[in-house]
């Protein structure tokens, strides 16, 4: 069989194939393109929900399409939903992502330990995705959780508002039984990163961001300053992780704007942190390039006003300059 038949007969796949949460992915940047408007108009655009709009479909209707034309669909894109999953009362699915700085020794231990149902090498051909169905005890709120993190960003589990980019490229190896002793082995490497991810939402009750600008005494005269602002950094130091990349410029912007406002100009003016969040949330809309990633939100946010707002969270009063 070819690459794409055992993809798309693996029994994973098959479980999910047909929600329709499939799109394609840009080869190059990992983008997730509009599946609907390349299919219907062969207008190659990203992925956006805005406005009500839906760019996915059913993996087999993206085969369907691709074998119409005489060709072979790479790079198949998967919105998680584990949301959806769990509120139907549905197995839910998720992904492990291991990214290629994660030891060697971590990384066999997943394999060897976690009941993974698929196995394949990521875009990068360092890192790994498996494929993980949940078991169905475990406690967690799904409705606001997007992604888990490992504290060194060794990996992730990408649960809900996520796109997995299959590589098809799958490993030749058998998975750990799914036994009762394997589900739990599953459960107590989950809810350690879970019960963090709780504590970091407690942590920012305090932190209320709005979807509407607030008022920002002298914002003018503080944007002239940080719109010149070079980063001077490279995304090769990120990994060529993007939305690392990201997060260390907002950080860096976060330093210069708390730079700024000490000015004589400003020092009788006591910013809040919603404030200075939207500073570096106005800059980020600026400075960085748009994705299609930009059009997601996380915790109620906008991707990179949630980004802004990650930064000024995790440095509170540091003075350091990047992340």
């Amino acid at each position: 069989m070819t690459q794409l038949e055992n993809f798309l007969q693996h029994p994973f796949i098959q479980e999910i194939s047909m929600n329709p949460y499939w799109t394609i992915s840009d080869p190059t940047d990992k983008k997730p393109l509009d599946i609907a408007l390349l299919m219907s108009e062969s207008k190659i655009v990203g992925a956006s929900f805005n406005d009500g709009n839906n760019p996915l479909t059913t993996l087999p209707a993206i085969t369907g399409w691709f074998e119409q034309h005489n060709m072979i669909p790479q790079n198949a894109s998967y919105h998680l939903r584990a949301a959806n999953e769990a509120f139907a009362n549905k197995p839910v699915h998720a992904i492990l992502d291991i990214e290629p700085n994660c030891p060697d020794d971590i990384k066999n231990k997943l394999l060897s330990e976690l009941p993974w149902d698929y196995a394949e090498i990521s875009l990068s051909g360092r890192g790994l995705h498996l494929g993980l169905i949940l078991p169905c005890d475990i406690k967690m709120n799904f409705k606001k959780l997007s992604v888990l993190k490992h504290p060194d960003k060794y990996y992730e589990i990408l649960l809900n508002q996520k796109f997995c980019t299959f590589t098809m490229n799958m490993l030749n190896q058998t998975p750990p039984l799914k036994d009762k002793a394997a589900l739990t082995r599953l459960s107590d490497f989950i809810i350690p990163l879970y019960d963090k991810w709780i504590e970091k939402q407690t942590e920012r009750q305090d932190m209320s961001i709005k979807l509407q600008a607030p008022d920002i005494p002298e914002k003018d005269f503080i944007e002239r300053f940080t719109v010149s602002i070079q980063f001077g950094r490279d995304i090769s130091e990120y990994g060529n992780d993007l939305s690392r990349y990201e997060f260390a410029y907002a950080c860096f912007i976060l330093y210069k704007i708390r730079q700024i406002i000490k000015v004589e100009k400003l020092k009788h003016i006591n910013y809040t942190p919603e404030q200075i969040t939207w500073l570096v949330y106005r800059q980020l809309q600026n400075a960085l390039p748009w994705r299609a990633k930009h059009d997601e939100t996380r915790d109620g946010l906008p991707w990179l006003l949630y980004q802004a707002r990650e930064a000024c969270a995790k440095l509170g009063n540091a003075t350091i300059s990047h992340c």
